[in-house]
């Protein structure tokens, strides 16, 4: 079984930039990420969730008063 995957892709060819995809282990797509300038740009934000995804709080808000 594959792990979780980023997938780079260009975005809409008339508006330019990239789109960053983050697929689960069962392939849903769990996050995507649209207008991102450069390959620089995707590349830093990578870095941004693979640091931040470990520190993440869980905020319910399903739950009533």
């Amino acid at each position: 079984m594959m792990g979780p995957t980023f997938e780079v892709l260009e975005d809409h060819p008339r508006k330019g930039g990239y789109r960053l995809r983050l697929r689960g282990r069962d392939g849903v797509v769990l996050a995507d990420l649209k207008g991102l300038p450069s390959l620089d740009a995707v590349r830093r934000m990578i870095t941004e969730i693979r640091e931040v995804a470990a520190q993440a709080l869980v905020v319910d808000h399903t739950r009533t008063a």
